[in-house]
């Protein structure tokens, strides 16, 4: 799973809008001027956004979430 943010200091919006064009999966939106994360989830971390954007305004992250994290017991099974 990605984490993204646009930093909206450094973002020239639609003047610009490269990311949103670039993202093979659409994760980007525009919106009333502004670029918008429409779509997290679709994301496969390529980075192609992150890497075009002349204002270095995208950051991606990867997250692992673990949902039974400190649920597993010594036996390797989930304990509810």
């Amino acid at each position: 799973m990605a984490y993204i943010k646009i930093d909206y200091k450094n973002c020239e919006g639609s003047k610009c809008s490269i990311c949103a064009y670039a993202c093979p999966t659409n994760v980007f939106s525009i919106e009333n001027g502004n670029i918008s994360i429409k779509s997290p989830d679709s994301c496969k971390l390529c980075n192609k956004c992150m890497e075009i954007c002349p204002t270095s305004a995208i950051i991606i992250k990867r997250v692992e979430i673990k949902l039974f994290q400190g649920l597993i017991g010594r036996n390797g099974y989930v304990t509810l």
